[in-house]
């Protein structure tokens, strides 16, 4: 026995085909050895039946000598299936009988012409209903409807299409954390923490939690064998920006690097050592006199503690005061990032037209390789802005209205590491034995949109022009200079730096 998936509820279920041979068995007088049974296997799975291998096996050892199944294509997947039970049947000379069409022949050579005749036709019309089921997905797909039928989508009812409030309102507040720089862990955990559960009634998990804010029926979008078509019939929950940046920022390569400490820790991944380039791990060492304590490492390694108050001091310093704050990149305007996403659609579908145009001969693949490469660059290119953008949106709300200190330190870890990644360079350089110089060994630079040319009057003494290189010796003796509150309360935060 063998069922394929049966949403619908058309067909008939294990238990009920097992009824059907076990009455059979009885008529012919035949006791009930074994039942092989493999649920939710479909002919074109290429999934292995492992009840199925069991029984071929028990033939051939002579464990079995008569088989009843409810239909050949209940016994057999595919021609090979069948040709493979023929030999082997004759080869044991074992009957085999149908629940609907009796008993088969295999035994002489027409009989086993008529079993896979048979077998051929019932292959043939299963193909013919799946090729008439993949046109009816893809007329409703290119129209924007929703399949229906399957699991409840979260953010919407049954049918697909009625959004479910409560629901929605968790997408949209997924998708803006992740934006914001939070890790699917600190989601999760929050989720969980306050009772809100998956479709299934279970918690969330990180594969879960990820399928759901990369679904692009999220913003109102239609897919059809992974990828998009078109704009849907149900409501959006996020927007289009929002759904891209999101979807930009999982599918980041970079999230891959870090180890699984990086969401306890400040810089990992976001300090790079200046000898290979690599994102910095952590980790920990022992002194010369034993004593154990945490550093970031790589080719090179520091101190954690003393990193993190060096690199924390430098960026709310530059949150802080007001020449530096202008020299920070600036979030674009809506339109512009709604421009990106237009032409980010654009570049999807000029890439499908490529591969259309390859099919039907008219390129060659050369021409299609070089394509390919020059629009993937650029979609890269857009997706990084999107990135940029959404990090950028970040470090704004910490200059607002406010004490930058105290927002800070109300900030969880992710978005910390976020607003620092998109704030700084910081990379950890090779030193000489016995530098007692800490920062020596540091460069951190100041991510900045502003040009060279248009930056005179902006500059301070302890950044470095062109190249917005933080200059410590000149930060230090601007130290004693910082007046106001805000630059005291971050200076005395921070003393153990130096």
């Amino acid at each position: 026995m063998r069922i394929s998936r049966d949403k619908e509820g058309a067909g008939l279920g294990v238990s009920r085909q097992e009824q059907d041979c076990r009455a059979l068995a009885s008529r012919l007088g035949w006791g009930v050895q074994e039942v092989y049974a493999d649920n939710d296997i479909s002919a074109y799975s290429g999934r292995t039946r492992p009840r199925y291998r069991e029984m071929l096996e028990d033939i051939n050892t002579g464990t079995v000598n008569a088989v009843i199944c409810w239909h050949t294509d209940r016994l057999h997947r595919n021609l090979r299936e069948q040709l493979d039970y023929i030999d082997l049947s004759v080869a044991r000379n074992l009957p085999t009988h149908s629940v609907t069409s009796g008993p088969l022949d295999l035994a002489t050579p027409n009989g086993r012409a008529a079993a896979i005749t048979l077998g051929a036709w019932a292959r043939a019309e299963s193909e013919h209903k799946s090729d008439r089921i993949r046109r009816k997905y893809q007329q409703m797909a290119e129209a924007g409807m929703p399949r229906g039928a399957g699991r409840r989508p979260f953010g919407y009812e049954q049918d697909g299409v009625t959004v479910r409030a409560s629901e929605a309102a968790e997408v949209r507040l997924m998708t803006q954390r992740v934006i914001a720089g939070d890790t699917l862990a600190a989601i999760i955990r929050d989720l969980n923490a306050r009772g809100v559960r998956s479709v299934s009634g279970r918690e969330w998990r990180y594969p879960s939690l990820r399928a759901v804010l990369l679904r692009p029926r999220n913003a109102g979008l239609m897919q059809y064998q992974g990828e998009v078509i078109g704009d849907a019939e149900w409501p959006a929950l996020v927007t289009k920006e929002d759904f891209l940046t999101c979807k930009a920022i999982l599918e980041d390569p970079a999230r891959r690097t870090t180890n699984g400490n990086a969401r306890a820790h400040l810089l990992p991944g976001i300090a790079k050592c200046g000898k290979c380039g690599a994102g910095m791990r952590w980790g920990s060492v022992r002194d010369r006199s034993g004593t154990k304590y945490n550093v970031y490492r790589c080719c090179v390694y520091r101190s954690e503690e003393r990193l993190d108050l060096v690199v924390t001091k430098v960026a709310l310093l530059c949150l802080t005061n007001p020449k530096a704050r202008r020299l920070l990149a600036r979030p674009p305007q809506a339109r512009t990032t709604a421009k990106n996403a237009r032409v980010r659609e654009d570049i999807q579908e000029r890439l499908e037209q490529a591969a259309d145009a390859f099919a039907q001969g008219n390129i060659t693949l050369t021409q299609l390789t070089s394509m390919t490469a020059t629009l993937r660059e650029r979609l890269a290119t857009l997706d990084s802005q999107l990135v940029d953008a959404s990090r950028a949106r970040g470090i704004k709300a910490l200059l607002g209205p406010g004490d930058v200190l105290e927002k800070w330190n109300e900030l969880p870890l992710s978005r910390k590491r976020a607003v620092i990644d998109s704030l700084l360079e910081i990379t950890v350089l090779p030193v000489g034995r016995g530098s007692k110089d800490f920062q020596a060994g540091i460069s951190i630079r100041l991510k900045t949109d502003k040009k060279p040319v248009n930056l005179a009057d902006e500059w301070l003494d302890w950044i470095t022009p062109r190249t917005a290189v933080i200059r410590f010796d000149a930060l230090r003796r601007a130290e004693a200079s910082m007046t106001t509150a805000q630059e005291r309360q971050i200076l005395r935060a921070f003393s153990e730096a130096d």
